[in-house]
C-alpha cells in the first residue's frame, strides 16, 4: 500500500489528508480514527468506514461487547373486583370499631349515657341541640383521628390496610406507584365525600370498568390484586 494516499473526515467534519499508510496509523494510535471514521483510499477511489478497509482492521481499536440491556416488565395487575373489596371493607370497619372501643374505656359508660341522650333528642320535634352537640363533638373528636391514622397510615406505609391485605389487595395510583402520605389523604377526604352521599360513592365500582369508587376518580388511585408477577413467584417458591 506504500504510495496510496488516504484522506479522512474528521470528527468535526473537515477532510484530512493522510500521505502515507504509515500516517493513517499514527493516527489511529493518536486517537484521530476509530473504527467508524470514513476513510478514502486513492487505489480504489471510494470512501467506507475505517474498519471496512483490509489494511486497517488489525490497527484499530476492537470494540467493547454490546451489553445487551434487559428492561423489568411492568408488574401486571388486576383490578379488584367489587365484593371482595366491600369484604375487606367490612374488616376494616370491624377493627377501627374495635380500636374505638378500646380507646374510649376510660369514659365508656359517660359516652354510653351521652349516646343514649342524643338518641332521644334525637326523636324529638325540638331535640336539646347543646345534648346533640356534645356527642357528636366528642365522637368526632376521637372516632374521625383514629379512621384517618389507620386508613392514611396504612395506605402509606404498606399500600393496604390490614382488610386489604387479607384479600391480597393494594391501593395505588392509577399508574400502579404506591400511594405517598399526601395521595393517601388525599382519597382519605375523597372518601369521606362517598360516606356522606349514603354510601353512593362507593356503588360507583361496580360500574365503572377499572372497579374504581367515586374516592378513587377523585384522588387518583385504583384498588388492584397483587401483580400477577408477585402471585406467579409465590407459587413457584
Amino acid at each position: 500500500m506504500k504510495g496510496v494516499d488516504y484522506k479522512i473526515i474528521g470528527a468535526d467534519g473537515r477532510e484530512y489528508m493522510a500521505a502515507t499508510l504509515d500516517e493513517l496509523r499514527a493516527w489511529i494510535v493518536d486517537g484521530r480514527v476509530g473504527p467508524g471514521t470514513l476513510v478514502w483510499s486513492g487505489e480504489e477511489e471510494r470512501w467506507q468506514p475505517a474498519s471496512a478497509w483490509p489494511e486497517l482492521r488489525w490497527d484499530l481499536p476492537s470494540a467493547p461487547p454490546v451489553i445487551p440491556v434487559v428492561s423489568k416488565p411492568e408488574p401486571r395487575f388486576h383490578d379488584a373486583e367489587f365484593p371482595i373489596r366491600a369484604a375487606a371493607y367490612i374488616l376494616d370497619v370491624f377493627i377501627v370499631a374495635a380500636l374505638f372501643s378500646l380507646i374510649t374505656m376510660p369514659w365508656a359508660e359517660y359516652y354510653r349515657e351521652l349516646q343514649e341522650a342524643a338518641l332521644k333528642e334525637s326523636a324529638k320535634a325540638a331535640p336539646d341541640i347543646q345534648v346533640l352537640l356534645r356527642f357528636y363533638s366528642l365522637f368526632l373528636s376521637t372516632f374521625l383521628p383514629l379512621r384517618l391514622a389507620y386508613f392514611v397510615g396504612f395506605h402509606a406505609g404498606l399500600g393496604a390496610t390490614p382488610g386489604k391485605l387479607l384479600f391480597g389487595l393494594r391501593v395505588v395510583r392509577v399508574d400502579g406507584v404506591p400511594l405517598t402520605f399526601p395521595r393517601a389523604l388525599a382519597r382519605f377526604l375523597a372518601e369521606l365525600l362517598s360516606i356522606a352521599a349514603m354510601g353512593i360513592g362507593y356503588l360507583v365500582a361496580p360500574l365503572h370498568p377499572e372497579r374504581r369508587a367515586l374516592h378513587d376518580l377523585i384522588a387518583g388511585t385504583r384498588v388492584i390484586r397483587k401483580p400477577v408477577d408477585e402471585a406467579v413467584a409465590r407459587d413457584e417458591a
